[in-house]
């Protein structure tokens, strides 16, 4: 029928919609250099998981995306971060003081 929107289910709704407030999380970051120079970044969450891993490419000022994972060692005293560089393909690994992590 004419002036009927055909996509009923998608009309808006006439409340408006709840925003929930989500807890912030506080991010600690490390950096290293690749082989290559590259200079890799990994930010890392209070349970030293990586949240999100990348290479700063700041000639260009970009950042390119640096798979990255976290591994704890003995004691919990360090924490080992590896990352796939996207520069190079290499695959790199740096151990971290848990101490001197800085949250944020």
């Amino acid at each position: 029928m004419p002036g009927e929107s055909c996509f009923k289910g998608l009309d808006l709704p006439e409340q408006p919609l709840v925003v929930v407030r989500q807890r912030i999380m506080k991010i600690a970051r490390v950096e290293s250099r690749c082989e290559c120079q590259a200079q890799l970044v990994a930010e890392l969450d209070e349970a030293r998981s990586v949240v999100r891993g990348f290479a700063s490419d700041r000639a260009r000022g970009r950042e390119l995306s640096a798979p990255a994972n976290a591994t704890k060692k003995i004691g919990d005293k360090q924490v080992d971060v590896g990352w796939s560089c996207p520069m190079c393909t290499r695959n790199t690994l740096r151990t971290f003081n848990v101490e001197a992590l800085s949250y944020h």
